[in-house]
């Protein structure tokens, strides 16, 4: 659709639709007295009634000009009370865009930094598994080892861990979810920027990636939670948890992924405040 020319007629009707009742209601009443009034002053001033009372033609015009534009005065200071509060709503949100997004980067990094910690633990565990694991002439190349090692990933999947993921990413989720308002609310007056489609986006992997971590890491509790979880010959199953174990770690390096790509998207370059 194409979009409307502004102009100043287009302007006043639209200020005048946008007064308040009682303001247009004033302005009809004032108005209506108003140009009758002003009518009999000029037949009065042509047919020379007035004599040499001048004064009085000229009181009565300062008022009939007072009855006329002050309508037109109020309109106008409504519409700039308008853009001042507007101005400012703007400076508002802003400021807290601003400042939400260095928490986010803050958030972003510190949520990495602490999965990366727990990676480096799970990446241990999961080779050690794969390799224990591993199927020679039908059967496990190091049962007792492969068995301990499932051990430790049920340990690293168990319900707990999930908590302490859930306790990690809160703050990132929380500052996220509240940047993703600021930006909707930005651009509320118009079309969606590329900020918010790509934030958007990025938001939704991230949740995505989340809920895929807790699937799986429920999968492995109930798989490594056998004891033992395997025998020698047990190669079907090895090779089960293999992949549930290896999927493990690369759910954990998408999470690690994500908020990298956040603490990036957040700390660029923040665009200039539009008046």
């Amino acid at each position: 659709m194409a979009e409307r020319k502004a102009t100043i007629p287009s302007l006043v009707i639209e200020a005048w639709r946008a007064a308040p009742r009682v303001l247009r209601r004033l302005a009809i009443w004032m108005w209506a007295i108003g140009f009758p009034v002003g009518a009999l002053l000029i037949v009065a001033d042509l047919r020379g009634w007035w004599d040499g009372y001048q004064f009085i033609p000229n009181i009565a015009a300062e008022v009939l000009s007072g009855m006329l534009t002050l309508p037109i005065a109020l309109v106008i200071i409504g519409q700039l009370a308008e853009y001042q509060v507007k101005a400012l709503e703007r400076e508002r949100l802003h400021s807290r865009f601003v400042s939400t997004r260095r928490q986010l980067v803050t958030a972003a990094r510190i949520t990495r930094e602490q999965i990366e910690g727990v990676t480096r633990d799970v990446e241990a565990s999961t080779n050690e598994f794969v390799r224990a694991a591993k199927i020679d002439d039908g059967q496990l190349v190091d049962p007792i080892a492969a068995n301990a090692a499932a051990h430790t990933l049920h340990t690293q999947m168990d319900g707990r861990q999930w908590l302490m993921y859930e306790r990690i990413m809160t703050p990132l989720r929380i500052l996220g979810s509240h940047l993703q308002t600021l930006l909707l609310e930005r651009d509320r007056d118009g079309d969606l920027t590329e900020e918010t489609t790509r934030f958007a986006r990025l938001w939704l992997d991230l949740e995505s990636a989340l809920a895929a971590q807790h699937q799986i890491m429920t999968i492995g509790q109930n798989l490594f939670g056998q004891q033992p979880a395997l025998y020698p010959r047990s190669v079907a199953k090895a090779d089960r948890l293999r992949d549930v174990a290896v999927e493990h770690v690369r759910t954990i390096d998408r999470l690690t992924e994500l908020c990298r790509e956040l603490e990036d998207q957040a700390g660029g370059e923040q665009p200039a405040l539009t008046r």
